[in-house]
């Protein structure tokens, strides 16, 4: 139910979800499957540094949300505030990010707020909604 507030999606349209420190991906299960339901196609990405999560993220996709197709990263945030990063989507790509783990609280206000802008001002670059 709350998952249909978060997304804002053009059902026409492929929707991607990132999922910024995603740990196993579960918090963004429901995520995922609203967006399966409301869009014509979605894409799921797992974003995290442990490869061990990723691939946990991977099985627990593949097996309860089959139709998500699955783009999992190893890596940093710093990954997905690189343009290029997106540069294999579909023009008609609409992106809904998430910090859904406790990652985030980790660091300070400051830092984090910074962050959020500069990932922002990333997303302003490209050549489609985000």
């Amino acid at each position: 139910e709350k998952a249909a507030l978060i997304l804002d999606v053009n059902k026409t349209a492929h929707h991607w979800v990132l999922d910024l420190g995603s740990g196993s991906g579960w918090m963004c299960r429901d995520i995922v499957a609203e967006a399966l339901r409301l869009c014509e196609s979605v894409t799921y990405t797992p974003l995290d540094t442990a490869l061990e999560a990723v691939n946990t993220a991977k099985e627990m996709y593949g097996l309860e949300l089959p139709a998500a197709k699955l783009l999992p990263h190893v890596g940093s945030w710093d990954d997905a505030m690189q343009t290029s990063f997106y540069k294999d989507l579909p023009q008609d790509t609409e992106i809904t990010a998430t910090f859904m783990g406790a990652t985030a609280g980790n660091f300070s206000v400051d830092y984090m707020v910074g962050f959020i802008q500069g990932f922002l001002s990333t997303w302003e670059k490209l050549p489609f909604p985000a």
